[in-house]
C-alpha cells in the first residue's frame, strides 16, 4: 500500500516537502501502536489482561485505520482515481468499526487484502494539485 504511488512527486515544494515529511510522524506512531497493540492481543490470549473483546480489539484497529488514512492522505489521495479515493477513507471506517464484531481480526485482514487487491487492480493517476 505504501509504495503504490511514485513518491518522488509528493515532495515538490517545501509546502509539501513538510507535509510528506511530519505526517511520517503519523505513520510510524501507528506502526508503533500496531505492535503495542499485537502485545495487547497476546497477553488477552494468554488471561494476562482485563480489558473487554472490544477494547483489544480496538488496541490493533485503531494504530490501522489510523495507517491507512494516514497513507491515503499523504500519497495516496494525490495518485489515486474516485475508487482509490473511496476505498481506502471507507476501508479505514470499516477497520474502526470491526472490533465490535465477534470476528475482528480476520475482518480487518480481509478488508486489509481488498485495499491491496483495488490498489492491485487500479493504476496510479497523475493529477496536477
Amino acid at each position: 500500500m505504501y509504495f503504490w504511488p511514485p513518491h518522488h512527486g509528493l515532495i515538490g515544494s517545501l509546502r509539501e516537502s513538510l507535509r510528506y515529511g511530519y505526517v511520517h510522524y503519523v505513520v510510524f506512531a501507528a506502526a508503533a501502536a500496531f505492535s503495542a497493540g499485537i502485545e495487547v492481543h497476546i497477553d488477552a490470549l494468554t488471561g494476562e489482561s482485563e480489558l473487554s473483546r472490544v477494547a483489544v480489539g480496538y488496541t490493533v484497529s485503531i494504530p490501522v485505520a489510523v495507517f491507512v488514512l494516514a497513507i491515503w492522505w499523504i500519497a495516496l489521495s494525490r495518485f489515486g482515481d474516485r475508487l482509490v479515493n473511496t476505498t481506502l477513507p471507507l476501508g479505514a471506517a470499516v477497520i474502526l468499526l470491526s472490533p465490535l464484531l465477534p470476528f475482528d481480526v480476520a475482518a480487518t485482514a480481509v478488508v486489509l487484502v481488498l485495499i491491496v487487491v483495488v490498489l492491485v487492480w487500479r493504476r496510479p493517476v497523475e493529477r496536477n494539485q
